[in-house]
């Protein structure tokens, strides 16, 4: 059973196009992009491309503290491109760039926890912490959605992506963080096959316990 339902997580990236188109339709204005449309359309593009990843992570992100187990459901593949950093310092000043950055720095290492093996996870499950390990992930994403939009986007397409995507979190389940979500989580994030070995180990145990009681009235 997969630990998120994919017709949601079609929806959420059909919102990704969505709020992007939003921001498109009233026209990308920001004076920088302009300017760049001719003899900088490669870091153009480039920058566009960032920010539809920054923006598609933190919608992601969002939605993956809604799955049972959580799950850390990212991509990293614009910010790895070569020139990235230098993309960055000419449209950022040095805080901005930071904050983007720090996005990708924590996410690295979220994703290494998030590779252990279910037994070594399963501590972090019990406790709650992936909930708030995806959501830190979450929060540094935001920041950095919100750097770049204010420099890339002019005022309408600011407008317009604010709203669209306010409505599109609006529609995201929030969090739960019970003892029996928590339970629920670490269950989940159990292999399939470990699962099943245990439910017949507890199965033959309750059986063998029964039989154990009847033996005495039954000789």
């Amino acid at each position: 059973m997969l630990p998120f339902d994919p017709a949601e997580i079609e929806h959420l990236l059909a919102a990704t196009s969505t709020a992007a188109g939003a921001a498109g339709a009233t026209g990308l204005r920001a004076l920088r992009w302009r300017d760049w449309r001719g003899k900088r359309s490669a870091q153009h593009k480039q920058a566009r491309a960032l920010y539809l990843e920054v923006l598609g992570n933190l919608l992601l992100c969002r939605i993956g503290l809604g799955t049972h187990p959580p799950q850390l459901i990212v991509a990293s593949s614009e910010w790895r491109r070569p020139g990235t950093l230098g993309l960055l310092a000419e449209l950022l000043d040095p805080r901005q760039v930071g904050l983007v950055a720090a996005a990708y720095t924590l996410l690295e290492a979220y994703v290494t926890l998030f590779r252990l093996p279910w037994t070594e996870l399963l501590p972090v499950r019990l406790s709650g912490n992936d909930v708030v390990v995806v959501g830190q992930v979450a929060e540094r994403f935001a920041e950095a959605e919100l750097v770049l939009r204010h420099s890339l986007l002019g005022p309408k397409g600011q407008a317009a992506m604010e709203k669209t995507l306010a409505e599109t979190m609006a529609r995201i389940t929030p969090p739960e963080s019970s003892r029996a979500t928590r339970l629920r989580n670490a269950w989940r994030s159990v292999p399939i096959g470990t699962q099943l070995a245990v439910l017949f180990g507890l199965a033959g145990w309750r059986l063998a316990s029964l039989l154990g009681r009847r033996k005495p009235g039954g000789s």
